[in-house]
């Protein structure tokens, strides 16, 4: 009796850690952007002063894809 109540104990619990292709029915919480620098325009033509504007610049410790420019201000 011991052996069919640990196997059915086995089953159940290995039957549910089973991996479904529409992601196991979990949705991943929303992630809603956060400004780390907010931004006021002004343009040369006086057509915008001093206004906010609403992007989103945020920051991260992501690899750069862009090239790095080095200056040593000891030589010449």
């Amino acid at each position: 009796m011991r052996i069919l109540a640990l196997a059915v104990s086995t089953l159940f619990l290995y039957g549910n850690c089973s991996k479904k292709s529409d992601g196991g029915g979990v949705t991943p919480p929303v992630v809603v952007p956060t400004n780390d620098v907010d931004m006021w325009l002004t343009k040369p033509d006086q057509s915008v002063l001093l206004q906010k504007q609403g992007e989103v610049i945020s920051f991260s410790n992501g690899v750069a894809s862009f090239p790095s420019i080095n200056v040593d201000s000891t030589t010449a």
